[in-house]
This record gives structure tokens, C-alpha cells and sequence, in this order.
């Protein structure tokens, strides 16, 4: 199952491929050709040649023997320069070192950083995939399957396709994904999380881009109040509310942001901001 990519991940971590993918920079020509031994020298000529910028603090990350002080210069980039490709890079890496060392809470919440920072990046996808697969390693297999259909809709012609394939076939026969297919054919959704309502649609479907990024099942509603018509942003299909709550939950604590539940049959606006 996706368990099995954490050797995989942990190996790419601090390896050199990885970097002469990113940006076909300087950095990269200079790595493309460095042999290993001599790898932490180039390096060093090219720190000292360039102080204080991003490319500086992301190749002494690279070369650090100490994942500890790896982790903190990629922050520290992250810190300095949030606007630089080589930033999402890092927080990526960041995210790959979490999730190689088991700690799936906190791969996913920095994989989804990436995602909700760092649209449109060649990172993107990947991210998208790996936080799914931060809930299947942590057991959240429903949940799971469910981003990762997001993800092969979303990324048709990502490299991780096959994979994502895969995964799904293999958690088809689980007990929590047959679960989740008899629930959707024996009750209809009642509940949904509002997170936003907007007179103008641009700042709907905007809004609805970013959950949409995040992984999220998002729809905009149209509310006809004449002589005017709102547009509601809704998270989630819900059958009970204390299923609704615990999301709407879940959605404040991890991104702060408001929602209130709302009865999706009647528009009735109900519960917390």
C-alpha cells in the first residue's frame, strides 16, 4: 500500500537528482556534473560566492549531514524568501521528511502548505498526492480514498498516476471504502459547511478554487433572494450533523477558517462561524 513509499521518500530526501530537477538553474548545471566526494565542496565555493541569497541557504540544506539542520535552513528560506521557487521546494522537502519518519500529521499539514501556497508549482501534484497518502498511512482509509480520486481527476497527466491507480485498487476491498459506498447509496446528504457568500460569482468561484486545491469537495450554490442572488460557497456532503460539525471542526483548526452548517434541502443557515 502507500506505506511502502516511505523507503522511497526517505532515500530521495538527500539525494542529488531531486535538486537538478528543480529549476535547470546555475545551482543545478553545477550539480548535474559534481561527483559525490566532491559535492560539499562545490557547495561550499558557492555559498561563499553568494551570501545570503535562497540558492545559498537551499544548497547548505542540501549538503547538511544533520536532518535536524537541514529542516531548520529550509524554514529559514521559507522565513527569508516565501516568493522564490526554491521556498516551495523546501517546504516540500520539509514534507517529505515528515512523512519518511512516520510523522503523518505533520507531512500532511506541510504537504497541504504547499498546495495552499504554492499553486500551480510543479509541486503541486505531487502534494496533492502525498497528502493523501499521509491518511492512508494513518489510517484514514475512507478519507483517503477520496482525495486520491480528487487527485486522479485533477492531475491526469501526473507521473504518480499509475501509482494513485494502484492505490485505489488496493484499498477497493477494504472495509472502510465498502462502508463508504453503502452509505452514499442508502442516504442522501443533508449537510454541507458554508465558507463563504459572495454577491459577486468571481469571488465565489475563487474561493471555491482554493478548497478545490486543497483537496476538498466544493460546489457553489446560488441563493435567489430578489432582487439579488448569492453565491454560497459548501464544503462536504454530510447525512448527520454531528458528522457536519466534526468536519466544520476539523476545517477551523487546521486553516482557520469560519463556517456554519447549513441544510443543503433548504438553504437554512444553521450552526457556528
Amino acid at each position: 500500500m502507500l506505506i511502502k513509499l516511505i523507503p522511497l521518500i526517505s532515500m530521495a530526501l538527500f539525494t542529488l537528482p531531486v535538486l537538478c530537477q528543480d529549476s535547470g538553474s546555475a545551482i543545478d548545471d553545477m550539480i548535474s556534473y559534481a561527483r559525490a566526494e566532491d559535492f560539499k565542496t562545490k557547495v561550499q565555493t558557492y555559498v561563499e560566492g553568494h551570501p545570503g541569497t535562497p540558492e545559498a541557504l537551499f544548497l547548505r540544506a542540501l549538503a547538511a549531514e544533520d536532518a535536524r539542520k537541514s529542516i531548520r535552513l529550509y524554514n529559514q528560506l521559507i522565513v527569508d524568501f516565501p516568493k522564490t521557487p526554491l521556498a516551495g521546494r523546501a517546504l516540500y522537502r520539509i514534507a517529505q521528511y515528515y512523512f519518511s519518519r512516520g510523522l503523518y500529521v505533520a507531512a500532511r499539514k506541510e504537504f497541504l502548505k504547499v498546495i495552499e501556497g504554492y499553486p500551480r508549482s510543479r509541486y503541486e501534484s505531487e502534494a496533492m498526492y502525498f497528502a493523501a497518502a499521509c491518511l492512508c498511512a494513518a489510517g484514514q482509509v475512507a478519507t483517503c480514498h477520496s482525495e486520491l480520486q480528487n487527485f486522479l481527476e485533477r492531475n491526469p497527466q501526473s507521473d504518480l498516476k499509475n501509482l494513485a491507480e494502484d492505490d485505489l485498487k488496493e484499498l477497493k476491498g477494504t472495509p472502510e471504502v465498502g462502508r463508504l459506498k453503502s452509505d452514499k447509496k442508502r442516504k442522501k446528504a443533508r449537510y454541507s459547511l458554508q465558507v463563504g457568500a459572495f454577491s459577486v460569482p468571481e469571488n465565489a468561484e475563487n474561493l471555491k478554487a482554493y478548497f478545490d486545491r486543497l483537496g476538498f469537495i466544493v460546489e457553489v450554490v446560488q441563493k435567489h433572494d430578489q432582487p439579488n442572488t448569492m453565491y454560497l460557497v459548501w464544503l462536504g456532503k454530510y447525512d448527520r450533523r454531528d458528522a457536519a460539525e466534526s468536519a466544520g471542526d476539523a476545517l477551523k483548526r487546521d486553516y482557520d477558517k469560519p463556517y456554519r452548517i447549513v441544510e443543503r434541502n433548504t438553504l437554512k443557515k444553521e450552526g457556528k462561524e
